[in-house]
């Protein structure tokens, strides 16, 4: 048994054996491990070089790497759109109801001059409308509308108007027919307002293609830049949903304890800095309670023993217990210091 060389040595101190040993644990317990508990000045700061490994002294999360790195998340995301398709038939109802209105104008407007006509005598002159009165007839007509509905023709100048109201039935018919048709291929598409211009003028450009006078162009371009309008828009509450999980997502930085900041030679960076305040780590002061405290634990646990040996009334029990006991111990903290070192040199690699 380990005990029993001891045996001669316990003999030849007597009753010094058992303080000689709790003596002996005492100091070599406090020695080996003071090490671990012993708090140096330093003062760090940015430009500085280190002397020696700077490790953690502890595990932390690095809350502003991990802020950086959820911000890049979120700005990573693409923004969400929803595409209202319905959009294309509300527009193409618009610009067909523009001519029906205009249709029911110059048919009404007519009624009321060739009736004025006949109820008059022959060598009377009554004047034919001019095209101030067939607008202000048509915008009569806009206010019947909803105001959804009105925003679209109030749009309408007195310029596009009049040049409206100078074609016949049959100019009327055919920019009608081109005008739906141009809306209605470019409303098929997904149109955002960052495109919305480029997608104007690819349907205005088409129109120098087309078998149509100067006036029926120009009524034309203008129907095509007022009937395109934006039918993808952006979804704020689906795009920032998408953000918070992508951000969510994202693993916190941790420094752990033992990983190196700064390497033996090296300058101390501001990101090094940085961890370094993360972990109070830029201006320590020598503190004497980390040994307070060990001497405590140690004192406790030699009180603890005596006491528990106090029980047995076999002083060669006691002996062996507290012997074996001190062994132990002293084996457990051997061990321990071993893998701290152990330890601090796989970090270093």
């Amino acid at each position: 048994m380990i005990i029993q060389p001891l045996k001669k040595f316990r003999e030849r101190l007597g009753k010094f054996y058992l303080p000689v040993l709790l003596l002996f644990f005492f100091v070599f317990s406090v020695g080996i491990m003071y090490s671990s508990v012993q708090q140096n000045n330093v003062d760090y700061s940015e430009g500085q070089v280190a002397e020696e490994n700077i490790r953690a002294n502890k595990t932390i999360e690095n809350t502003t790497a991990t802020e950086q790195k959820r911000t890049l998340a979120a700005e990573a995301v693409s923004p969400e759109y929803t595409y209202q398709d319905g959009l294309a038939q509300t527009q193409h109802d618009r610009v067909a109801y523009l001519f029906e209105l205009v249709a029911t104008v110059n048919s009404e407007i007519k009624a009321a001059y060739d009736k004025e006509v006949a109820d008059v005598d022959e060598d009377t002159n009554v004047p034919k409308p001019d095209t101030g009165e067939y607008i202000a007839a048509l915008k009569k007509e806009f206010e019947k509308l909803s105001d959804d509905e009105l925003d679209f023709y109030q749009a309408l100048t007195t310029n596009f108007l009049t040049t409206l109201f100078s074609l016949n039935d049959d100019e009327l018919d055919t920019v009608k027919t081109y005008a739906l048709q141009l809306v209605d291929e470019q409303m098929a598409k997904q149109i955002r307002q960052s495109e919305l211009n480029s997608f104007r003028s690819e349907a205005v450009d088409k129109v120098q293609f087309l078998d149509v006078t100067s006036d029926m162009g120009s009524v034309l371009r203008f129907i095509v830049n007022q009937g395109i309008v934006v039918n993808d828009f952006p979804n704020e509450k689906r795009t920032e949903e998408a953000r918070q999980t992508a951000m969510d997502a994202v693993q916190p930085v941790m420094i752990y304890q033992g990983e190196i900041i700064v390497r033996e030679g090296s300058q101390i960076d501001a990101n090094a800095l940085e961890k370094l305040q993360l972990l109070g780590m830029t201006n320590q002061t020598f503190s004497v309670f980390p040994l307070i405290a060990l001497l405590l634990a140690m004192v406790l646990q030699m009180l603890m023993v005596f006491y528990y040996t106090r029980q047995t009334k076999d002083n060669e029990k006691r002996l062996n217990a507290v012997t074996f006991y001190v062994i132990s111990m002293v084996f457990s903290i051997l061990l321990m210091k071993f893998f701290q070192l152990f330890q601090s040199e796989l970090v270093t690699f």
